[in-house]
């Protein structure tokens, strides 16, 4: 898989096709590696709690 680079103006729109693009990402499998490994029970609930964090200093 490329990586893409693509550059978002203030209030621009997806295009039709980058709409379908998401549509078909969206019902493709998720597909852990070693780059990308699946996260344990405790790791989900460490990075939820940073995330929280995050959204509180950014209010």
């Amino acid at each position: 898989m490329a990586i893409t680079k693509i550059t978002v103006t203030k209030n621009q729109l997806p295009t039709a096709e980058q709409l379908a693009k998401i549509e078909n990402a969206s019902k493709k499998p998720v597909s852990f590696d070693e780059d990308c490994p699946e996260l344990t029970p405790d790791q989900q609930t460490a990075f939820k709690a940073l995330a929280k964090l995050r959204d509180v200093k950014r209010a």
